[in-house]
């Protein structure tokens, strides 16, 4: 009687430890898919997360592309309405544009990956045909930045600082103060006209171009010229020997480029692209080689 009263208690045993690894076993599968279910789900937000980063990351790339997405009136060429009257700044050479004004231009061109075309336009023309951008891109004719055509046209930032020279007749005049009264000439609407005006003489007569400026003075119909340095130099040195400095006077007007008001991000990248020749030395080389 006791001995089966023992093995009954050896068989209840055993079915317990039977039944607890049942549950056991139970339990951890039960565990596994629970752990795989979270594995996918944690997953799935990784991968939810990654596409939204990729997505914004996109968009951020989007935006930067958008603020460099200029108009161009021709695609893939920049159109530059310039005056080629402007030596060494911008002139004629053999029948093409050449000048320190031309290699700024078509150096910015070129680093925007861009082919550059330039217009010849009458000085008095220049900023009124860049106003809508639907006919040139940018303006570059030694063109000073004053507040008040600031109202019509954006410009970049300078790549040229300017000295104004004070041209007579060889000879004629000993100082400056004595040109008070006399009639002065200057190209029309340039920084030489400005100058002029506020501390020469009160009588000016402005003319289309610099030449014309010389013309007159040669044939005595004004006594004095007032013009970039570097002009006045090179056409001291080109047919006017007749002629000479007076006097050369840091004006320091900036001269910029001149870009339509709807078309901001060609501003904007194209100040990106001065800062870039400025900092790199291209801007002084392309000095050097023009006003040495």
């Amino acid at each position: 009687m006791r001995l089966k009263s023992l093995k009954s208690r050896k068989a209840r045993l055993l079915n317990l430890k039977q039944n607890r690894k049942k549950v056991f076993f139970l339990n951890a599968r039960r565990q596994g898919k629970a752990f795989n279910k979270v594995s996918k789900l944690a997953a799935l937000l990784c991968s939810v997360v990654l596409a939204m980063a990729l997505l914004a990351g996109l968009s951020a790339c989007s935006s930067t592309s958008e603020t460099k997405d200029y108009r161009l009136v021709a695609d893939g060429k920049l159109t530059v309405a310039t005056s080629l009257d402007i030596p060494p700044f911008e002139y004629l050479s053999e029948g093409a544009p050449s000048g320190y004004g031309i290699s700024v231009m078509q150096e910015i061109a070129n680093r925007l990956g861009l082919s550059c075309e330039f217009v010849n336009v009458s000085s008095d023309s220049v900023l009124p045909s860049i106003e809508t951008g639907d006919i040139y891109d940018v303006a570059i004719a030694c063109l000073p930045i004053y507040a008040e055509r600031e109202e019509e046209v954006d410009f970049t930032q300078s790549y040229y600082v300017a000295s104004q020279a004070i041209v007579t007749l060889k000879g004629e005049y000993l100082q400056v103060e004595e040109l008070s009264g006399k009639v002065v000439s200057a190209q029309a609407g340039s920084a030489g006209e400005t100058y002029a005006e506020s501390a020469v003489s009160e009588k000016i007569l402005p003319y289309g171009d610099v030449a014309a400026c010389f013309s007159s003075l040669r044939e005595e119909r004004t006594q004095a010229i007032v013009v970039d340095a570097p002009v006045a130099q090179y056409f001291i040195e080109n047919g006017y020997s007749d002629c000479e400095i007076l006097e050369t006077v840091a004006t320091c007007e900036e001269y910029g480029i001149a870009v339509s008001k709807d078309n901001r991000a060609l501003t904007d990248a194209i100040n990106e692209v001065l800062s870039d020749m400025e900092e790199d030395g291209t801007l002084e080389a392309l000095r050097k080689q023009y006003f040495a």
